[in-house]
């Protein structure tokens, strides 16, 4: 009489099992146990694929073991791990950032999302941007940019930089004018006037407009007119430069300088006007005046600023004078 064992054994697995991916990585170690029982076989073999201690991992995966008894006889169960990834990605945002605005103190915001650094256990995330690459700037206020990144199983992880728009748009000036200056009688020398506050300028961006000028208010020019450089700067230290002219004006009396030399020759001389309807008068005596001042025959030369004639022989005229005709 021979005895046969046709029953396989039975298999016991554990129930659906749900994790978490391990720190860092995209898969979980999982260990778990599945036993069988059988009616000849007090120890038969359990085996399951994967096995038990494997790395499963993101998504769901079945596992099927199956026992075997002394006979051969085999029985199978099966169940599912599923991998979760409940990590949040990293992300260090850049740091501070400008853009720089148009002649209208407007800009663009720009795209900084490549500059962040941005990491996950399963592959890249994703980096969004708000306010959004190509919105509206208006405005001279930092703004915060918050950088989200977020990974294929939607966790999320966010950092803020800061863009700060730049004003790099000078002044416009609209008015630069010039202005007259007084020579001194004596010597022919003006002084440059305060222009600053004759120029009219505008910003788009707004803020308090400094005036300067070169050569500053109170320098002397002894020239009939000069340039004067007028800088305005905004609050952001754009500059716009226009060029204004002073113009001298002749005084009511120029002042002769009289020098008698050792040989009795006489040298007189003045600054020199910037009118040409001026000329030297001599005169013999004072009781002759006013008909008798004259005017004078000789050809003044110029020498640096002033104008001068030498008198070889005076011949007795002893009063000179500069007259505006």
């Amino acid at each position: 009489l021979t005895v046969v064992d046709p029953t396989g054994p039975t298999v016991t697995c554990p129930a659906n099992l749900v994790v978490n991916t391990d720190p860092g990585l995209c898969s979980a170690v999982v260990t778990f146990t599945a036993t069988a029982v059988d009616n000849c076989d007090p120890a038969p073999t359990v085996a399951c694929v994967p096995a038990s201690g494997s790395a499963f991992p993101v998504g769901t995966t079945t596992v099927t073991c199956t026992a075997h008894d002394a006979a051969g006889n085999t029985g199978t169960c099966a169940f599912t791990v599923t991998v979760l990834d409940a990590q949040k990605p990293t992300i260090t945002c850049p740091p501070p950032q400008t853009v720089a605005l148009g002649p209208d103190c407007t800009g663009l915001m720009p795209d900084i999302r490549g500059l962040a650094v941005a990491a996950d256990n399963c592959g890249a995330p994703v980096v969004t941007q708000a306010p959004a690459p190509g919105s509206p700037i208006a405005g001279l206020a930092p703004i915060d940019v918050t950088l989200t990144a977020t990974d294929a199983a939607g966790n999320q992880e966010s950092c803020v930089a800061v863009v700060t728009p730049v004003d790099v748009t000078p002044p416009v000036i609209t008015s630069c004018p010039g202005a007259a200056a007084p020579r001194d009688g004596a010597n022919g020398v003006a002084l440059v006037p305060d222009l600053t506050g004759g120029i009219v300028a505008s910003d788009t961006c707004g803020g308090a407009l400094t005036v300067t000028q070169e050569p500053a208010a109170g320098s002397e020019f002894t020239g009939c007119s000069t340039e004067v450089t007028l800088t305005v700067r905004d609050a952001r230290g754009n500059a716009a430069t226009c060029v204004a002219t002073v113009t001298a004006e002749d005084p009511a009396q120029y002042a002769l300088k009289i020098q008698l030399l050792e040989d009795g020759s006489v040298v007189v001389s003045w600054p020199k006007p910037c009118a040409a309807t001026w000329v030297l008068q001599e005169l013999d005596d004072l009781s002759n005046a006013p008909a008798g001042w004259a005017n004078s025959i000789a050809t003044p030369v110029e020498v640096g600023n002033r104008l001068q004639i030498s008198i070889a022989n005076p011949t007795g005229k002893n009063f000179y004078r500069l007259k505006k005709l």
